[in-house]
């Protein structure tokens, strides 16, 4: 199918790239429709659980959003066809359950209850191809050894006394060993957060590249979607001058540079009026560069001051940010809500992708192929491994006849413990006023609702519906002129399906209500791990499926935790 970008812009979000669409040269492809199945939204989602701490809580969830990014190259004749998979990771060991509380019927104690076969189904990185396809909005791959180039960028006319010393500190928050920053460098911190999964090839360039133009010149530019684009295709322009091959860092040979991060340097916390609006640590797709093998150009970027290696005054320079930024060049969007004023905080804080803190949890690791979490098939007891150090989770679907997909509604449980990528900031607040990790080891579970969905034109680019058992050759071949799919919720009410349709949801051991879920004014604390003992015996997904079946933490230990699960 021959393709061109049609440049109808539906939102553009600084987190997540917005562009929409291709179109069909023909327009052979308009009224096509996708394999899949089509199936309008449910409720709003409700638990019910006990625990050490209260006799039950109640919650209202959601989850919608249409900010997501891309990545790969621009082939549309790869594939990914459903193929029929184990439910279980070898990695976590599982026992049936005989328990006689299971509110199912039991035919026969001397039978085993025969386990459920889900299908596999679209991957997470196999969405974020398929955007990249459709908008030209293409991420860092995120497994094997992309290349990230990051350039020191000066504005014209400024200068830094200590220069040298804050370009080392540069180098150190990227590739730098343990003892040489304050907790992970950029490349550390992935290999870890991923169990070596993906091993970025990170350049830092060892001097000062002065951009023609002051930071309020900059800013004042209006012929760009952002204007730190005119600052990207300036430096990449200044190597190609300077005889720079830019064809290695280019992985995968898609045209574009893997990734590319500008570090400029000057305080943002002197921002002002004129300048304020590119002051800041935002990530953003260059997705009007078209791609060229020969000499690739920019795509994805990250730009950021040197002020937030300083954050807090620590003693060696602080990469938090800079991680947080990397996360969303893979393809991650933020678990906080971008509403001016707002008090919510939907996945309580205590992640990377939240407030910049510790691990990644086990929804980001899902999505970006990192990890195979056991998908709960009958009455069992599932026993994990601290989920930092093993990536062991368990998903409980929304269905019993749903299928494996990162793209889908379900609970998501993995069991925390202050170890590891958790340890620094359990034990130290980042730049002195972040909030704490939890200080406890307990099991997490979250509720991810990240379905995609139809979205057509007419006048305007709106929501469809949400659409389920679909394939990376569905999404290619049900796209045409005025229609393609995407993310239908965030964290973020105006960027979602509905404003009670949250992307990731933190559950609750102990509060009711939209406490459980939202957190008002503060962060998620110790007492939101489930504990031994503790149980989740019903939850209504916002598709309108309640829980399949019983959660009972059965027993935790430093090295394992027991998790039981009846079949209703």
């Amino acid at each position: 199918m021959k393709k061109k970008l049609l440049m109808l812009v539906m939102a553009l979000s600084l987190s997540g790239c917005k562009l929409i669409i291709y179109v069909d040269d023909n327009n052979s492809n308009t009224n096509n429709s996708s394999s899949s199945t089509l199936i309008e939204s449910g409720e709003d989602s409700s638990i019910t659980s006990s625990s050490n701490n209260s006799t039950s809580s109640s919650a209202s969830s959601s989850s919608s959003s249409s900010s997501s990014s891309s990545s790969s190259s621009s082939s549309s004749s790869s594939s990914s066809s459903s193929s029929s998979s184990s439910s279980s990771s070898d990695k976590i060991s599982s026992s049936s359950s005989s328990s006689s509380s299971s509110s199912s019927s039991s035919s026969s104690s001397s039978k085993e209850e025969p386990g459920i076969t889900y299908t596999q189904g679209l991957k997470g990185t196999e969405f974020l191809k398929y955007y990249g396809e459709v908008s030209n909005c293409v991420n860092i791959p995120t497994t094997g050894t992309p290349n990230v180039l990051v350039v020191p960028v000066m504005f014209k006319g400024d200068t830094l006394s200590n220069s040298e010393e804050v370009l080392s500190d540069i180098n150190k928050s990227f590739v730098g060993s343990e003892d040489e920053v304050a907790w992970e460098s950029v490349s550390s911190y992935y290999k870890k957060t991923s169990y070596n999964k993906l091993n970025m090839d990170i350049e830092v360039l060892d001097e000062w590249i002065t951009l023609d133009k002051t930071s309020r010149e900059l800013a004042s530019l209006t012929s760009y979607a952002d204007p730190t684009w005119y600052a990207v295709n300036y430096v990449v322009d200044e190597l190609k001058d300077q005889g720079v091959d830019m064809t290695q860092y280019d992985s995968d040979s898609d045209g574009y540079i893997d990734g590319i991060w500008l570090v400029y340097g000057k305080y943002h916390s002197s921002a002002t009026s004129y300048d304020q609006d590119i002051m800041w640590a935002y990530t953003y797709w260059m997705y009007e560069n078209n791609p060229s093998k020969k000499s690739p150009v920019a795509n994805v970027y990250a730009w950021a001051s040197i002020e937030f290696m300083y954050e807090g005054n620590p003693s060696k320079p602080d990469a938090h940010t800079f991680i947080h930024e990397t996360g969303h060049m893979l393809g991650l969007d933020d678990y906080y809500d971008y509403t001016d004023g707002t008090t919510i905080a939907p996945a309580g804080q205590l992640d990377m992708m939240d407030y910049n803190i510790g691990d990644h949890n086990a929804y980001s690791k899902y999505f970006l192929d990192w990890i195979e979490p056991t998908f709960v098939s009958k009455s069992e007891t599932i026993t994990i491994k601290p989920f930092e150090s093993s990536g062991e989770a368990i998903i409980v679907p929304s269905s019993t006849n749903d299928y494996m997909s990162p793209m889908n509604e379900y609970l998501i449980i993995e069991y925390y413990t202050p170890t590891g990528l958790n340890e620094k900031d359990s034990t130290s607040r980042y730049a002195g006023v972040y909030p704490l990790l939890f200080t406890d080891s307990g099991i997490k579970i979250y509720h991810a609702d990240s379905r995609i969905g139809e979205m057509l034109y007419t006048s305007d680019w709106t929501y469809n519906s949400f659409i389920y058992n679909f394939t990376y050759d569905d999404l290619i071949n049900g796209t045409g002129t005025y229609k393609y799919y995407d993310k239908f919720t965030s964290n973020t009410p105006e960027y979602s399906y509905s404003s009670n349709y949250k992307l990731l949801t933190l559950l609750s051991s102990y509060k009711n209500s939209k406490k459980g879920y939202y957190y008002p004014n503060t962060s998620a604390s110790n007492k939101d791990l489930y504990k031994e003992g503790d149980v989740v015996s019903s939850f209504t997904f916002n598709r309108g499926t309640t829980l399949p079946f019983e959660i009972e933490i059965d027993s935790i230990t430093s090295s394992e935790a027991k998790i039981k699960f009846t079949k209703k």
